[in-house]
C-alpha cells in the first residue's frame, strides 16, 4: 500500500529511468533511419538490370539490335519516354471572358512508339473540347484538380489507345 500524508493524499514517489529509456530509443529509431536512408539511397543509385542490349547485340553480331541503338528506323522511345505537348489554351464552359492554359506531358509506355504530330493533334482537339465543356467551378479545389487530372488521363488513353502510361499536367494557367 502506499504511504498517505495528513491530508490523505498518496505520496507521488518519482519516477525513475525516464532518461535512459528516452536515450535507448532516440538512438534506436536513429539507427532505423540511418539503415533505411542508406537501403533507399543504394536502391536508387543502382542502375536497372537488364539493359546491356548492345553489350548482348555486339557479342551474337545481331544488326538490329544495334540499328536500335543507333535510332535505325525503329522509332521506338526509351522506358517510360517523355514527350513535351505543346500548350492547349482554350475559353471554358460558361463565361467566355475565362481561359484555361494547359501544358502536359505524356510519358510513354514501354517499347512504345512516340506519338505523331496526327495523335498529337487529336489529343489536343480532345483537350479543348473538354476544356470548353468544363465550368471553373468545377476544377477548384485539391478534390476538383484531382478529378481534372483523372479526366484528362482518361481522354489521353483512349485518344491514344492505351500508349501512354502516364499524363503530367506541366502548367495550368486560368486567366
Amino acid at each position: 500500500m502506499s504511504a498517505r500524508d495528513s491530508s490523505g493524499k498518496a505520496d507521488a514517489a518519482p519516477k525513475k529511468g525516464g532518461f535512459a529509456g528516452t536515450a535507448i530509443s532516440i538512438v534506436a529509431t536513429s539507427a532505423i533511419a540511418a539503415g533505411v536512408a542508406w537501403f533507399s539511397a543504394d536502391l536508387l543509385a543502382s542502375p536497372p538490370a537488364g539493359n546491356d542490349k548492345a553489350q548482348h547485340a555486339g557479342a551474337k553480331g545481331d544488326d538490329h539490335a544495334k540499328a536500335d541503338d543507333k535510332g535505325g528506323d525503329d522509332k521506338r522511345g526509351a522506358s517510360g519516354s517523355f514527350v513535351r505537348m505543346e500548350p492547349v489554351v482554350s475559353s471554358m464552359y460558361g463565361a467566355e471572358e475565362v481561359w484555361m492554359r494547359l501544358e502536359l506531358g505524356l510519358i510513354m509506355r514501354e517499347g512504345e512508339r512516340t506519338p505523331g504530330a496526327g495523335m498529337l493533334a487529336e489529343i489536343r482537339d480532345g483537350l479543348i473540347g473538354m476544356l470548353r465543356n468544363t465550368r471553373l467551378t468545377e476544377i477548384e479545389g485539391p478534390s476538383g484538380f484531382l478529378h481534372f487530372r483523372e479526366d484528362v488521363h482518361d481522354l489521353v488513353r483512349i485518344r491514344t489507345a492505351g500508349k501512354v502510361k502516364n499524363v503530367t499536367i506541366l502548367s495550368l494557367v486560368v486567366e
